[in-house]
């Protein structure tokens, strides 16, 4: 039997926690990073962390075809207008709750609402009018969109289904505090000076790597020069002159 001295119970407290696998410097010009992809979005920074968080109705395939992610399959009617998305069974955020249609319906809301941060996003949703029938997701357009299924690719679903209309409007200014996760990893924990992802265990597939710390780094030099000193094993970097 082992014994353990009181003055270790530091030592055994850390030896207890999970090992990260990997350490990725993330270069990223504006800190602190928002963990909600939906706000500061044109952050390069925030963009590369969203597919390891959450996923969209769609997803673009190696040749970038949309394929279903969220949604179980998309139905286009004959005049291009109306899109109806079924959603996968058994979806679950990483904190077991259910993912449903109407997080889905939520997101939209959201990004439709006047208070959203981001006109841009804003704009791709315009004029498109979201109800659910059956279970299911229905998006009408007011005129036909070849691009539409790219757009709905663009959008992270997040797990607003069961959110108060104030909680919603509070979210953009609470960017920082983690939400439960659709994606790979969910966020394990943040300090400022490192955000801890681990494995979304009811990630489908699981992730090969059960934890990375990922360290926002305030530009390309200091990353590489971490990366060199190999206090990181990766740099992530987020624009194509980095």
């Amino acid at each position: 039997m082992a014994t353990v001295a009181a003055g270790s119970s530091r030592l055994l407290a850390a030896i207890n926690q999970p090992v990260v696998n990997y350490r990725v410097a993330l270069v990223a010009d504006r800190l602190p990073l928002s963990l909600d992809p939906l706000v500061d979005a044109t952050n390069p920074a925030v963009a590369a962390m969203s597919p390891l968080l959450y996923r969209s109705l769609l997803r673009l395939n190696d040749t970038g075809y949309p394929i279903p992610d969220l949604a179980a399959g998309m139905t286009i009617s004959l005049d291009g207008l109306t899109y109806t998305l079924p959603l996968r069974s058994g979806l679950r955020w990483s904190d077991g709750h259910a993912l449903t249609v109407n997080d889905a319906l939520a997101t939209i809301d959201w990004v439709q609402s006047r208070g959203f941060p981001d006109s841009t996003m804003a704009n791709s949703w315009n004029r498109v009018d979201a109800t659910v029938s059956a279970g299911s997701l229905v998006l009408t357009l007011s005129i036909p969109r070849a691009s539409f299924p790219v757009t709905l690719s663009e959008l992270p679903i997040l797990p607003l289904g069961d959110l108060t209309s104030s909680a919603i409007a509070r979210l953009a200014s609470e960017s920082t505090t983690a939400l439960p996760t659709s994606g790979p990893y969910e966020v394990a924990g943040t300090t400022a000076r490192a955000i801890t992802l681990s494995a979304n265990p009811y990630a489908d597939p699981r992730p090969h790597m059960a934890r990375v710390q990922v360290e926002p780094m305030g530009s390309f030099a200091a990353a590489a020069a971490a990366f060199a000193a190999r206090s990181v094993d990766a740099v992530l970097v987020t624009t194509p002159a980095q």
